[in-house]
């Protein structure tokens, strides 16, 4: 009589004491080495990043080990985000990208200063055009056009200052936790992707906020300086009109490329942050998929090998 021989596969996943936080303790069938990736501290804690390969790329992964092996899915959450968001400020801002931000959201903070002196000279220069007499406007071609530019291109300040200064403290904020992040300090890492999003939008705003200001100001600018050079063949007018055409002249040519440098740096800075952001969400996300694959990495291996059954072979 033949015997049956009954051949048992059996699939056995290492789970040592979670006390013994040894990262070669936690390898699994399949695994072809591990290798340590980094290290952060997270609310006074120093944790270990290692990354295991195995042969099933979907049981490759990542654990994370402090005083113990992290078990816990709102510990790794926090180690994936500050380790993500620190490599990623080390890689995408040195020190000049810093203060740089930090001067961008200086400068939106002094929006209102900077736009005072020609707010007052274009002030004072209507309060004078308006006091032309229609005889004077006539003579003078440009002037009545002069006097509409004038007024758009205060009310494109006024809110080229409401938008700018909106992004003030977002970008500065920004600033001030990535060179803490640089420093080791990680007590506000959470704060991060929130203030990134933040600062893009309110750069982005600015920039946008810029490029039209600057357009208008040229425009006005030019125009004002035209009506200033045909003043000069009236002598009547010039007396009374051409010194302050002239003063508004010079000052929209000050601001506007005082708009025009900001906006250059606002654009740099907002690339600066759109990088660092893009680089640690992606990061994070590796980190944190990584991790529970290891979590889950014994049923993964039990579903590729149909738990480890036995097969039977005839014999």
């Amino acid at each position: 009589m033949r015997k049956a021989a009954v051949v048992v596969v059996v699939l056995s996943v290492a789970v040592p004491s979670a006390l013994a936080a040894a990262p070669g303790a936690y390898t699994v069938p399949l695994d072809t080495g591990d290798e340590n990736v980094g290290n952060v501290t997270v609310n006074g804690t120093a944790y270990e990043l290692y990354r295991y390969d195995n042969v099933l790329p979907y049981v490759s992964g990542y654990e994370f080990f402090g005083d113990e092996r992290v078990e816990d899915g709102e510990v790794a959450r926090r180690v994936a985000r500050a380790y993500a968001w620190k490599t990623s400020v080390e890689s995408e801002m040195d020190a000049e990208d810093i203060g740089e931000l930090r001067g961008v959201g200086e400068t939106a903070g002094r929006a209102r200063g900077l736009v005072a002196v020609p707010l007052r000279v274009t002030n004072g220069t209507l309060r004078v055009l308006g006091g032309l007499s229609d005889w004077s406007g006539a003579v003078v071609p440009g002037v009545n056009e002069a006097e509409k530019a004038l007024r758009t291109a205060r009310e494109e300040v006024l809110r080229w200052n409401d938008r700018v200064g909106n992004a003030s403290d977002d970008v500065v904020r920004f600033a001030d936790v990535s060179e803490e992040l640089r420093r080791g300090n990680t007590t506000r890492h959470d704060e991060l992707p929130r203030l990134a999003v933040d600062a893009e939008t309110g750069l982005k705003d600015a920039t946008e906020a810029s490029s039209t200001v600057s357009e208008t100001l040229r425009g006005t600018t030019n125009r004002t300086g035209s009506v200033a050079e045909a003043v000069e063949n009236v002598p009547v007018v010039n007396d009374s009109l051409g010194p302050p055409l002239r003063r508004v002249e010079s000052s929209l040519r000050n601001v506007t490329e005082t708009v025009e440098r900001f906006n250059s740096s606002a654009s740099e800075a907002r690339g600066v942050v759109g990088r660092a952001r893009d680089r640690a969400e992606k990061k994070e996300a590796s980190l944190s998929e990584g991790w529970y694959a290891r979590q889950t990495a014994g049923l993964r291996l039990y579903g590729t090998f149909f738990g480890g059954s036995g097969v039977l072979v005839g014999g």
